[in-house]
């Protein structure tokens, strides 16, 4: 085998004979200065941690994203119960019983519901449903609903608009690297 240089081989190039007619062209790398060298290798193994960062973090929100959806079956089971299970008579609500009705079950069910498919859109409609609730009873009455119950209920929507702005985020970490 004999290393030779032809005249077709270009800067960064050699041209290998193995003696039977045979040839290979072989590139080849200068060497470069150490600290650059440090710096790809330092650059490399950062975006490996951003990787692994990304990879921990999606992980973290397929977690949560799975416990927002239980979470908000079993929160619109128990809503349904109450839903259903006393008899109402709509005569007797006042305004502000029937925005309450609009936006505590009724907006909280529908955000859920749209976060098992756009998780941002079903969590804001969820959060800002429930804050409605809020306002509208503090309008009436003068106080918040006591208990912590309401915000319970609605707490995988809060979940799945965390899972949806996260996911976000992500996305541009490993677009990035």
């Amino acid at each position: 085998m004999a290393i030779i240089m032809a005249d077709t081989a270009v800067f960064g190039e050699w041209v290998v004979s193995f003696g039977w007619g045979e040839t290979a062209v072989c590139h080849f790398i200068p060497i470069c200065p150490k600290r650059t060298m440090t710096g790809e290798v330092n650059q490399v193994q950062g975006g490996r941690n951003q990787m692994k960062q990304a990879q921990n973090s999606t992980k973290l929100i397929l977690v949560l994203r799975w416990m927002a959806r239980l979470g908000s079956l079993v929160s619109l089971a128990f809503l349904l119960l109450f839903f259903f299970g006393e008899e109402m008579h709509l005569s007797q609500l006042t305004t502000a019983d029937i925005l309450g009705l609009l936006f505590f079950p009724v907006g909280v069910t529908v955000g859920m519901l749209l976060g098992w498919r756009w998780e941002t859109l079903g969590g804001a409609v969820t959060v800002l449903s429930l804050l409605a609730f809020y306002k509208v009873m503090y309008a009436a009455s003068g106080r918040f609903p006591d208990g912590i119950w309401f915000a319970l209920f609605a707490l995988p929507g809060l979940i799945f608009l965390y899972c949806g702005l996260s996911r976000r985020q992500t996305t541009r970490i490993i677009r990035m690297v």
